[in-house]
C-alpha cells in the first residue's frame, strides 16, 4: 500500500491509499486466514490510470454513496443486499451493445442489488446502477453517456438483465434504475444546477429508459459526512413524475445553445419544486395501531 500522491487538499481531505497487485493478495490471503472470502480484483483493467485530484474525489464519493447503501442496509431488518459491483469491468459481468458491427460498453460507476423481506416472501427490488456525476462533464458529454445507456436498454439489456435475475428465481425480471447523483465540485454553480443539467438531457430520453432515471444531488444524499447517513431520506426526483412537463418543454426552440440551456433550467427548476422526493428503498410496513376508546 502506499499513498496517493495528491495535491491541492484541504487539511480535512482523507488518506487515500492505492494497492498494488502484490499488495491484493496479501489482503486475500488475511480474509483466507479470518475465514472470509474476499473477491477483490487485482486491476479494474489493462492500463493505469492517473491519480489525480478529480478521480479520487469521484473515488471517495462512491464509497460514501457505497457506505450509505451498507448502513442503510444494516439498519433495518427488511432490507438484503444481494449484490454489489463496482464498474462492471469483469468480462463476464461486462454491460455490452452492439453498434455497426462493433461491441460496445457502458461502464456505471457501481451496481446494487437488493430485496425486501415480509414474514411470507422476498421482493426483488430493481438493480440500481449508479452514476455519481462529480460537474466534469458538459451538456455533449452528458448527453453521449446517456445515449450509451439508451443503446444498451435497447441492445444488450434485456439479455444481461434475464441471465442477472436468473441467478434469483426470477429471468423474466428486466427492470432496473439508473440513480444519477449530481455534485458541483468547483462549489461555482451549486449541485441543483448539476441536477438540472442532467434532468434536461434525462427528459431528451425514450420513455423506456427514461422512466428509469432517478436524480438527486450530493449535498441531498450526504449531508453531513460526519455522520452515519442512510439511504432512507425522501430526496429523490423520479424522471417519470416529469411527464406532464414534457409538451411545454418541447415547445422551447430547438437547438442546444446555453441560452436554451438557461431558459430550461429556469423551466424545470420552478417546476420541479412542487414534485415529490422519493426514497430509495420501500418504507417498511408500520403495524396496525390499536386504538382504545373510553
Amino acid at each position: 500500500l502506499a499513498p496517493a500522491p495528491v495535491r491541492s487538499t484541504g487539511p480535512h481531505f482523507p488518506m487515500v491509499v492505492y494497492a498494488t497487485g502484490k499488495g491484493i493478495n496479501v489482503l486475500q490471503e488475511t480474509y483466507r486466514r479470518f475465514g472470509k472470502d474476499w473477491d477483490g480484483p487485482r486491476t479494474e483493467d489493462g492500463k493505469a490510470h492517473g491519480l489525480a485530484l478529480d478521480s479520487i474525489l469521484h473515488e471517495i464519493l462512491i464509497t460514501e454513496f457505497d457506505l450509505s447503501v451498507q448502513r442503510t442496509v444494516d439498519a433495518r431488518d427488511d432490507l438484503e443486499l444481494l449484490s454489489r459491483e463496482r464498474r462492471y469491468f469483469r468480462r463476464e459481468r461486462r454491460l455490452t451493445y452492439e453498434q455497426r458491427g462493433s461491441t460496445h460498453r457502458v461502464v456505471p460507476d457501481a451496481g446494487y442489488f437488493a430485496a425486501v423481506r415480509s414474514e411470507s416472501d422476498r421482493q426483488l427490488l430493481p438493480l440500481m446502477l449508479l452514476e455519481m456525476e462529480n460537474g466534469t462533464h458538459s451538456m455533449a458529454k452528458l448527453r453521449r453517456k446517456l445515449q450509451g445507456y439508451r443503446r444498451w436498454a435497447k441492445g444488450g439489456a434485456a439479455d444481461w438483465l434475464s441471465r442477472f435475475y436468473d441467478d434469483y428465481g426470477e429471468p423474466q425480471k428486466r427492470s432496473f434504475r439508473l440513480l444519477l447523483v449530481a455534485h458541483d465540485k468547483h462549489g461555482t454553480v451549486s449541485d441543483e444546477r448539476r441536477l438540472l443539467d442532467l434532468l434536461i438531457v434525462t427528459l431528451e430520453l425514450p420513455a423506456n429508459l427514461r422512466d428509469s432515471v432517478w436524480l438527486t444531488t450530493a449535498n441531498d444524499l450526504l449531508p453531513d459526512r460526519s455522520t452515519a447517513a442512510t439511504l432512507d431520506r425522501t430526496v429523490w426526483l423520479r424522471a417519470k413524475d416529469c411527464r406532464a412537463l414534457l409538451p411545454e418543454l418541447r415547445k422551447f426552440p430547438q437547438g442546444r445553445g446555453q441560452r436554451r440551456y438557461a431558459t430550461q433550467r429556469q423551466f424545470l427548476r420552478e417546476r420541479i419544486a412542487t414534485l415529490p422526493r422519493r426514497g430509495l428503498f420501500p418504507q417498511p410496513e408500520l403495524p396496525p395501531q390499536r386504538v382504545i376508546l373510553k
